[in-house]
């Protein structure tokens, strides 16, 4: 803009130059002298008012240089640091640009080694983003260094425009006396050409004056965009009724996320992306009403040109071009977004905590004096907040005095410990008492330290607890009177079963060749009965004891077990001409009780021994395999299969699927094995087709080595 004002205004000034000197070219050759050095020092202000308006470019191009860098560390785009660098190259030419007084020559020169390490930096923040992350890359920013070198930047612009300004007032003040010179030198040497140096005299004047004005508009613009830029971090926009022309900074750009390379939008399409129909018009209204003193302050939700949200803060004021009584409308625009978010979540939480149903104690870290109560605390305690920010933990709390609340918190005041956990009473307003939970933290509250407590009451699982332990203890001792009764019965029921089946065999022996066949038939149904309910009483007896606590576990190798229980099935292997498959259970142990995993294996394999189709040998087989926390062991044989209607069945005590004059039991087998599996954490299950044969698998657990 200052570059377009000196090209119009030499143009003007060579043509009435040029018009002047076919009259007064021969007598005024002083005065063409004079205004000669006088166009001269003219040249000199346009050109400091063009080193002005560098050193503005430079800082703004510093400034959106940082930006570029400080965004690339944040998203990781590449095309940020590019920016960066072409910014600070961009910076780097208008350096070489600026004219360099000698006395200032040095300053220069420490501006260009400055801005040659700022180039440095940036490519060291690149590198190191680009080898070791974000974090290190980030750190070159926070060097106390890289603050002093970008302060030095700034003081030593601030010291060229200085300088800059000084010379400017100082070719001012000598264009004011070349002036004063000139027209004395007109009014005695050039009396001739009087009408046509006044002429020319009032043509410097007027043009003089008019640059005047707008170079004092071009400064009010620029540092208004400088400071909307720097200190807002936002952008600038100026609207021109007259012309209906909309004037935006680079800031706004960013704000609208529109292309930089496009001119700024029309004012339809930025009331556009005003979301709140409301607001947008206020907005319009603002911007057309005439002649209008007031001012905008208010904060919008806008939607960019990529179709993001955001909420900006628009400071807007009418404003006077110098030149014209044209009223005209500026402001600036902030980007709030990520604060009027945070302000929103704070308030969201602030009435969680206010609302929740749980007990918030906030109290001074030295008074215990409470700052805070929350509505749920109030409402189970039965205080007002006005008696409660009179009171300390103290006085709700029945169970501590203040030496032993000391006590507690001393973790948290040493630093010892970040949070407290612990069970208390605490007593109503009433005088009930209720079971609370406490969890307890010291932390920072309105610039002071401050013990938070949350507070949850736990008087329904108290007391729960106390019923459930009280369950407990009974069945538990139920439990023992049980099996108690259990052994003593069996014993009990032992030595009358032995005596009636001595005497049955006794009767047997002296008086069986005296009775008939009906007499034989009763006494060998009482030997059987006496046989089959000492069998009953002991299998009774083995299931209580299948669900007793004492166990001794150990290590068991499944190899040696196996191998025992087959030794020990010998005689019934050979006599039902059984085959026996077994995989190899080397290095396979589990964690169990040897006794009663003996007994559980024993009954499958007897099972499958017993449970026969008749003319078709046994054959069994035993594999294994591991799981994720131990063995699945599978016990397959061919014998007459089960019922789909009777796998559920099997597994319960007393459930007898056949009559005992086709297979001996009690019916008690399988319920022991289930138990035996479920006291060793494993479990047990069975698939069959009936008339094919049984697959019985056992999950156990495995050795903890």
């Amino acid at each position: 803009m200052m570059a377009l004002i000196q090209s119009n205004h030499h143009t003007r000034t060579y043509t009435i130059l040029a018009a002047a000197a076919l009259v007064i070219i021969a007598s005024f050759v002083l005065f063409y002298l004079g205004y000669r050095e006088q166009i001269e020092v003219n040249k000199k202000i346009y050109q400091e008012e063009e080193q002005k308006e560098r050193f503005h470019l430079i800082q703004s191009n510093i400034n959106r240089a940082g930006i570029d860098v400080r965004d690339y560390l944040i998203t990781g785009q590449h095309s940020s640091m590019e920016k960066a660098l072409a910014e600070m190259a961009t910076v780097d030419s208008l350096v070489g640009s600026l004219s360099r007084p000698i006395t200032k020559e040095a300053t220069y020169q420490k501006l260009e080694f400055l801005l040659a390490e700022a180039n440095d930096r940036l490519i060291r923040i690149d590198t190191f983003y680009t080898k070791y992350g974000r974090d290190v890359a980030a750190t070159i920013l926070l060097e106390d260094g890289f603050r002093l070198f970008r302060q030095d930047i700034n003081t030593i612009l601030q010291e060229l425009k200085q300088d800059s300004s000084e010379r400017f007032d100082h070719l001012l003040r000598t264009v004011k006396q070349l002036r004063n010179r000139n027209s004395i030198g007109f009014l005695v040497l050039f009396v001739v050409s009087f009408l046509m140096l006044l002429m020319l005299w009032l043509y410097f004047r007027t043009t003089e004056k008019s640059l005047a004005k707008k170079r004092a508009h071009l400064l009010e613009i620029v540092e208004r965009q400088e400071q909307s830029e720097q200190l807002l971090q936002g952008g600038y926009f100026e609207w021109q009724p007259e012309k209906k022309q909309l004037i935006w900074s680079n800031g706004m750009y960013a704000l609208f996320e529109w292309p930089a390379e496009q001119a700024a939008p029309n004012l339809d399409w930025v009331l556009e992306k005003v979301i709140d129909p409301q607001d947008r018009e206020i907005i319009r209204h603002w911007l057309q009403e005439a002649g209008s003193a007031n001012r905008l302050s208010r904060q919008v939700r806008i939607q960019t040109a990529n179709g993001n949200e955001k909420i900006l803060q628009i400071e807007g004021y009418p404003s006077k071009y110098p030149v014209s009584d044209n009223v005209i409308r500026r402001g600036v625009l902030q980007d709030i977004t990520q604060r009027a978010l945070a302000e929103r979540e704070n308030t969201q939480l602030a009435g969680i905590i206010e609302n929740s149903l749980n007990e918030i104690y906030i109290f001074d870290e030295k008074t215990f004096l409470f700052d805070y109560v929350n509505k749920g605390a109030l409402q189970n305690i039965g205080y007002y907040q006005e008696e409660m920010q009179q009171m300390t933990p103290l006085d709700i709390k029945p169970a501590y005095d203040l030496e032993r609340f000391n006590e507690l918190v001393f973790p948290l005041r040493s630093g010892k410990e970040d949070l407290i956990l612990f069970n208390t009473v605490h007593r109503r307003k009433d005088g009930s008492i209720y079971h609370v939970e406490v969890h307890l933290q010291l932390m920072k509250f309105r610039n002071k330290k401050v013990f938070t407590a949350i507070i949850i009451d736990v008087s329904a699982a108290v007391e729960s607890a106390r019923q459930l332990k009280e369950i407990n203890e009974h069945l538990q001792q139920r439990n023992l009177e049980l099996n108690q009764f259990a052994s003593v019965t069996a014993h009990d029921l032992q030595e009358p079963l032995r005596m009636v089946k001595s005497f049955t065999e006794l009767l047997e022996t002296k008086y069986g060749p005296q009775l008939d066949g009906k007499g034989q038939e009763y006494l060998h149904y009482a030997a059987d009965g006496a046989r089959r309910m000492q069998v009953l009483i002991n299998d009774i007896l083995e299931y209580s004891r299948a669900g007793g606590k004492n166990y001794e576990m150990q290590a068991v190798s499944m190899k040696e077990l196996i191998a025992t229980i087959l030794r020990d099935l010998r005689i019934s292997i050979e006599t039902s001409g059984a085959s026996m498959q077994v995989a190899d259970l080397t290095g396979i142990k589990v964690w169990g009780n040897e006794s009663w995993l003996y007994r559980l294996f024993l009954n499958l394999l007897s099972n499958g021994l017993k449970f026969r189709k008749p003319g078709v040998a046994p054959l069994l087989e035993i594999r294994s395999e591991e799981t994720a926390g131990g063995y699945r062991f599978c016990i397959r044989d061919n014998g007459i299969g089960i019922s789909p209607a009777y796998l559920e069945q099997i597994f319960q005590p007393y459930q007898r699927l056949h009559n005992r004059d086709q297979y001996e039991g009690t019916g008690l087998g399988l319920a022991i094995c289930k138990k035996i599996a479920e006291r060793h954490k494993g479990s047990i299950r069975v698939e069959s087709v009936e008339g094919e044969g049984s697959r019985f698998y056992i999950e156990l657990t495995k050795h903890p080595e």
